[in-house]
């Protein structure tokens, strides 16, 4: 499980304790890209090595979803921790 962040370096070492959580945790910092920029998504993708079809992505941000969604990505907007859960159950991902 992966996910991307747009913040700085500051933040970054804030999240420590919940990046934990991902295997692979991006930083629009690091990246030199920043959502809803489609180069931010291709980017993680790339270092990845997925397609767009097998991404969930989840975000609080209509600009975000709709930046991904335009690349193929299965991309939901999201306000907490209530929905996640009931998308990945209707992704049958949970």
């Amino acid at each position: 499980m992966s996910c991307l962040t747009n913040c700085n370096e500051l933040h970054w070492a804030t999240l420590a304790p919940f990046l934990r959580h991902f295997d692979s945790p991006f930083s629009s910092h690091l990246l030199g890209e920043i959502k809803p920029d489609e180069q931010a998504f291709l980017a993680v993708m790339n270092e990845l090595r997925v397609e767009p079809e097998v991404v969930r992505f989840f975000d609080d941000s209509r600009a975000n979803v709709q930046s991904a969604r335009g690349l193929g990505i299965r991309a939901f907007l999201v306000h907490g921790v209530t929905d996640v859960r009931r998308v990945l159950e209707e992704e049958g991902l949970l």
